[in-house]
């Protein structure tokens, strides 16, 4: 099996404002789990499904490193499996500043690569803003064994 589309970068890789100021009390009332209870009894599935989704997504993108990101991630599929993963440059949002620099991302999955080398097939994310961003497409395709580039 191959997963065509995955991410397993971490909330470090995310700018500190992602997510608006009116939406980020509403988002820490929403991870409690007595939020999705609430909307089930009353009778909002739908809604107590997303905010549920939210709880793990948020749980997984806060664990330390995307190889425990990944780990966590293999868990859900057969043991020869294997996962496109596609490295995001958020830098450029205009969302503030970013925990963990997009280059720090691509070392990571660059260490991940040599650790599972069957198993991980990175892509480098070529955002056009991105000062130098032909040479580093080319390093990491043709250095570090990246499988493609992800675009806009």
């Amino acid at each position: 099996m191959i997963n065509s589309h995955t991410h397993i970068f971490t909330t470090k890789n995310v700018p500190v404002n992602f997510l608006p100021w009116f939406i980020k009390p509403i988002a820490k009332y929403a991870v409690k789990k007595w939020m999705v209870k609430l909307l089930r009894f009353l009778r909002l599935k739908s809604y107590s499904y997303l905010v549920d989704k939210f709880i793990t997504f948020k749980k997984i993108g806060e664990l330390e490193t995307q190889e425990k990101v990944f780990n966590h991630l293999t868990r859900f599929y057969p043991k020869e499996s294997k996962f496109v993963t596609l490295s995001m440059d958020m830098e450029y949002m205009d969302a503030g500043r970013l925990p963990d620099s997009f280059s720090k991302q691509l070392k990571e999955l660059t260490v991940l690569k040599k650790i599972y080398p069957i198993e991980i097939y990175p892509f480098v994310f070529a955002h056009p803003e991105r000062p130098n961003i032909l040479d580093i497409v080319k390093a990491h395709i043709e250095e570090h064994k990246f499988s493609g580039i992800k675009i806009i």
